[in-house]
C-alpha cells in the first residue's frame, strides 16, 4: 500500500475520523476524501512527507463537523488542484504561500474573512479556477497589478465585498470566461474595461448595488452566452445602440431602474431563450423584432403591463412598471 498513487473515497457514506493510515501513503499523487461524513480534526501536516501529491480534495457532508488544521505547515508538495469546501476554515491556509503551480483552488463554503487574497493569483500565475463563494470576505476586490493570462473562472459570490470593481479588471483578467460576483455589496459603475473581455461568456453580477447606464459597455464581449444584471440600480435605456451579442441565450435585467423605450440594441440577439426585464420603468411598444427571437423564449407577459404591442406577442417576460 505504500506505493499507492491514487486514493479516492468520494461520495460514500464513510464516517468517523479521517484514516490515520494516510500518513504512511507517501507515494500518493491523487487524494480525494470529499463528500462523505468524516468528522473531527485533520491536521494538514499529516501530509508533510507526501512530496508527490498533486491533487487534494477534502470536504464533508456533515456541516461544521470536519475541521482542517493548516497552521505552521511548510509542505513538500506542489499541488495542481486543491479543493477544501466545507472544512470550517477561518483563515486562508498559510501553506498556500508556498504553492506556485495551482491550477484549481476551491475554498468555498467556509468561514474565511478579511481582504480578497490577491497574492494567490500572484503566486500561481497559471491558476485557471478560483472559487471563494459563500465566505465572509470584505473590502474591495483588489487584483494583481499585472495581467493574469490563465484565470478563466472566478467565483466570489455570497461574500461581503464592497466598493467599485477595479477599473483595469477587464485588462488584468482579460481571459475570463466566467465571473460570479453576485450577492455582495459592490457599487458604482461597471468598469469600461469589461469591453476588452472578448472571451467572457458567463458574467453573474446580480444582487449588488451597481448603477450607471449600460450603453455600449458590453459591445466587445462578443462571446456572451449568459448575462445577469438583475437586482441592481442600473438606469437609462436598455442597450440603446446596436450590440453584436449574437450568442446570447440568457439575459436578466429585472429589478433595476431602466426606463424609456426598448431600442434595437438586441436586434441581432435572436438566440435568446430567456429575457427578463420585469420590475423596471420601461415605456412604449414591444419592438416587432422580438417576434424573431428563439421559439424557446419564455412566454409570459404580465397582466400588470400597459404596453401597446405592435404585434400580438407573448414571448417576453416584461411585467412591472410599464407605461
Amino acid at each position: 500500500m505504500t506505493r499507492l498513487k491514487v486514493l479516492d473515497t468520494s461520495f460514500n457514506q464513510l464516517s468517523g475520523s479521517l484514516p490515520s493510515v494516510i500518513v504512511n501513503l507517501t507515494s500518493l499523487e491523487y487524494l480525494d476524501l470529499s463528500n462523505s461524513y468524516f468528522e473531527g480534526t485533520f491536521p494538514i501536516s499529516s501530509l508533510a512527507n507526501h512530496s508527490k501529491l498533486k491533487v487534494l480534495l477534502l470536504s464533508s457532508r456533515n456541516n461544521n463537523m470536519l475541521q482542517l488544521k493548516t497552521e505552521n505547515f511548510h509542505p513538500t508538495f506542489q499541488l495542481k488542484v486543491l479543493r477544501l469546501p466545507v472544512c470550517n476554515l477561518e483563515v486562508v491556509p498559510n501553506f498556500l504561500v508556498h504553492q506556485h503551480d495551482l491550477k484549481y483552488l476551491d475554498l468555498s463554503h467556509n468561514n474565511l474573512a478579511g481582504d480578497f487574497p490577491a497574492w494567490i493569483l500572484q503566486n500561481n500565475t497559471k491558476l485557471e479556477v478560483l472559487c471563494l463563494t459563500n465566505n465572509s470576505f470584505t473590502g474591495n476586490l483588489q487584483l494583481p497589478h499585472s495581467k493574469h493570462d490563465f484565470l478563466h473562472h472566478l467565483d466570489v459570490s455570497s461574500n461581503n465585498f464592497t466598493g467599485k470593481l477595479p477599473q483595469d479588471m477587464g485588462i488584468i483578467l482579460q481571459k475570463l470566461l466566467c465571473i460570479d460576483i453576485a450577492n455582495n455589496r459592490f457599487e458604482g459603475n461597471l468598469p469600461s474595461s469589461i469591453g476588452d473581455m472578448k472571451t467572457l461568456t458567463f458574467p453573474h453580477l446580480s444582487k449588488n448595488n451597481f448603477s450607471g447606464e449600460l450603453s455600449t459597455l458590453f459591445t466587445g464581449c462578443v462571446s456572451l452566452w449568459f448575462l445577469d444584471l438583475s437586482h441592481n440600480n442600473f438606469h437609462g435605456q436598455i442597450f440603446p445602440k446596436y450590440m453584436n451579442l449574437t450568442r446570447l441565450w440568457f439575459l436578466y435585467l429585472d429589478n433595476n431602474k431602466f426606463c424609456g423605450k426598448i431600442e434595437d440594441g438586441l436586434l441581432k440577439s435572436n438566440q435568446l431563450k430567456e429575457l427578463d426585464m420585469s420590475n423596471n420603468m420601461l415605456s412604449g411598444h414591444i419592438p416587432h423584432w422580438i417576434a424573431n427571437f428563439s421559439s424557446y423564449l419564455e412566454r409570459e407577459l404580465s397582466r400588470r403591463t400597459n404596453f401597446k404591442p405592435v404585434l400580438s406577442i407573448k414571448e417576453i417576460r416584461c411585467h412591472g412598471s410599464f407605461t
